[in-house]
């Protein structure tokens, strides 16, 4: 088709296809703009005569427009060079708007000029404030181009690489650091571009190689600098299991006079010191969500963020890393950082697992993974497949747990190992759980092989084999880490350990005292469920019901399926007749995709579809779809039916 309107256009007279080409260049149909350029030109819209005969051109409601999108390419691609730079440098000088101006200048391709260079500049600026940040990756990389000054050029393409970082377009961000790294660089935008390379090392999952570039550029920077680029290198440190960069990261602060509380934690954590590590680490994440509460402005405090988050998942703060987390999506979402997206909704997929929120794992999980693609991340997301093995190993999902684990790229983050542990544990392969993952020595390792209950699922395993004595180990290190945690849950799940060592009653009735505080239902389902089990072979079967049936319930809600099945069948030994319609029933949110939830949950809260899917990053019509296609699964037909309707 654009071949046979090339035809056409060339038919007609020169000053005919000239009119053409200024609206194409134009190409927001402003037709007082395109007026005033074509007067420049010496043509008129007279000149349109020909090409309203042909039906290339029309005027509809007074705007004058082509009668098909391909036209105006084809106008636009078959003009010479000169002539298009012609009529772009007309636009630009007739233009009202300077965002408008900017946008021919670049067009125009000048030769190097501090006063164009200077205009794109700002309008990149301008792009930046309105969240445009692919336009201003865009209007800094020309404003660089044609600025007279190398290391100005050098600090406006470092601009542009960032921008296109937080765009998602990583091959850009690459290209524009690249070309400002070969070029005399001041120490201040050695940290934007530290910053940079770092994000695309972590794209290609190479966390260590992206903390000890920071390290490296942080003698490079100013010392206000500096402290980020360590925050940074300790949270990449850690993430990559690899103390020995979370210390030097440390140190480097502590030498600065520019201590973190947070990162010298994480230090004592690796050094397996949890009397001092676990108390001052809740104490300074209390410090970090007030100032989320308060809305606290503050570029230091922006850097530590996403190291609380880290820190209040691996110190067992379920609550807070929730709460930080959702909060850093939130950040994202309302300031359009759709290259830092899918790290946050990452990391809120990977509490939310733990906390039973299983949809909304998945939903996180599904709209990571879009984003992720549609903006070329996906080697950032290798934690993923975590959060979703471990899904799947809960719900006795074998297929699906195995293959998430041979396609996990090597050096993913932590919960693979563990969620295997899982799967064999709830299949009731107690050897293979047990002999899956070897106690590992003080450090990162450590501290996720405790907070994500690995250690535990050991200590059933071997107790169930008869072989108590080869968890003494395990004992010992989830005694230390419940003794000064201050989280129920730890101190819940260390207790049902001690519970299957002692057989002592009292061991349970803690735990489930302290399971009644925490925020893991499945943790506390599996102590209901040993308790029951303990319960029955005690010959207690009237008091082993009402644990064994609220462990049930939890199970079904959960579709925890192995656990559901043991709990059913001890229910059934206690002479209660159990049958598989007391699953928990359907919710409507079941029958929704996870992005069919999410829109829907914003729809329910009132949003509109064009702002839902600014938070979404879809376009209205998307939205509108998933609308469609969600209310005859919910059984209604409006937006206004949604809000009576249980979504969680």
């Amino acid at each position: 088709m654009l071949s046979h309107f090339s035809a056409q256009i060339a038919q007609l007279p020169q000053r005919t296809r000239l009119m053409m080409l200024i609206m194409a260049a134009e190409a927001r149909g402003d037709l007082r703009h395109q007026m005033r350029a074509a007067e420049r030109l010496g043509v008129g819209v007279a000149d349109l005569g020909e090409a309203e005969t042909a039906r290339l051109v029309q005027t509809i409601d007074g705007v004058l427009a082509f009668r098909h999108p391909l036209i105006a390419s084809a106008s636009y691609q078959n003009a010479p060079l000169a002539q298009r730079m012609a009529v772009h440098e007309a636009l630009a000088d007739v233009a009202e708007d300077p965002d408008c101006r900017a946008r021919h200048l670049v067009a125009l391709m000048p030769d190097p000029d501090a006063g164009i260079a200077d205009e794109l500049a700002e309008a990149g600026e301008r792009a930046r404030a309105c969240a445009a940040y692919g336009a201003a990756a865009r209007l800094y990389e020309h404003a660089a181009r044609v600025s007279t000054a190398e290391r100005q050029r050098a600090s406006r393409l470092a601009t542009a690489a960032t921008m296109a970082l937080t765009a998602g377009r990583f091959a850009l961000a690459d290209r524009l650091a690249a070309q400002a790294e070969r070029r005399p660089v001041e120490p201040a935008d050695r940290a934007v571009l530290a910053r940079v390379r770092a994000a695309i090392l972590v794209d290609d999952n190479d966390l260590r190689g992206a903390a000890r570039h920071l390290l490296d550029e942080a003698e490079r920077t100013t010392a206000e600098a500096a402290p980020a680029l360590l925050l940074a290198a300790a949270r990449h440190g850690w993430l990559a299991r690899d103390a020995s960069l979370v210390r030097a990261a440390t140190a480097r602060l502590t030498a600065l006079g520019r201590a973190e509380t947070l990162a010298q934690g994480l230090v004592e954590l690796c050094d397996g010191d949890y009397a001092r590590a676990l108390p001052t680490l809740t104490e300074s994440l209390r410090k970090h969500l007030a100032s989320l509460s308060e809305a606290v402005e503050d570029d230091h405090l922006d850097s530590v963020r996403p190291l609380a988050a880290i820190t209040a998942f691996a110190t067992g703060d379920d609550a807070a890393a929730l709460v930080l987390a959702s909060a850093e999506v939130s950040r994202c979402r309302d300031a359009g950082l759709i290259g830092e997206l899918p790290q946050a909704l990452e990391s809120l997929s990977r509490v939310q697992a733990v906390q039973g929120r299983h949809r909304e794992a998945r939903a996180a999980i599904a709209e990571c993974r879009e984003i992720a693609g549609d903006t070329g991340q996906l080697h950032r997301l290798t934690g993923l497949y975590g959060v979703e093995a471990r899904l799947a190993a809960v719900e006795g999902d074998e297929e699906l747990c195995r293959r998430l684990v041979e396609e996990a790229p090597r050096g993913s983050l932590d919960g693979i190992e563990g969620a295997l542990v899982l799967l064999d544990l709830g299949l009731g392969r107690y050897s293979s759980a047990l002999e899956r993952v070897v106690p590992p020595p003080h450090g990162p390792e450590q501290v996720t092989w405790l907070c994500t209950s690995v250690a535990a699922d050991q200590v059933e395993a071997a107790v169930r084999l008869g072989t108590p004595e080869a968890v003494e180990t395990h004992m010992l290190s989830l005694d230390a880490w419940a003794l000064t945690a201050a989280k129920p849950w730890v101190r819940a799940v260390a207790a049902r350990c001690r519970a299957l060592f002692s057989g002592r009653e009292e061991d349970y009735t803690t735990a489930l005292r302290l399971h009644a505080e925490g925020d893991r239902p499945f943790e506390r389902a599996r102590t209901e469920l040993l308790y029951g089990e303990w319960l029955r072979r005690c010959r207690r079967r009237g008091e082993a019901r009402d644990p064994l049936r609220s462990a049930l319930a939890a199970f079904d809600r959960l579709h925890a399926d192995p656990w559901a099945h043991r709990a059913r069948a001890e229910l059934e030994l206690t002479g209660e007749t159990v049958i598989a319609a007391q699953a928990t029933a359907r919710k409507p949110a079941d029958r929704l995709t996870p992005q069919e939830l999410q829109v829907v949950r914003l729809a329910a809260d009132g949003d509109s579809s064009r702002r839902i899917a600014a938070q979404l990053f879809l376009s209205p019509r998307t939205v509108e779809h998933h609308l469609y296609k969600a209310y005859p699964k919910l059984g209604v037909g409006s937006r206004r039916e949604l809000a009576g309707l249980d979504l969680t």
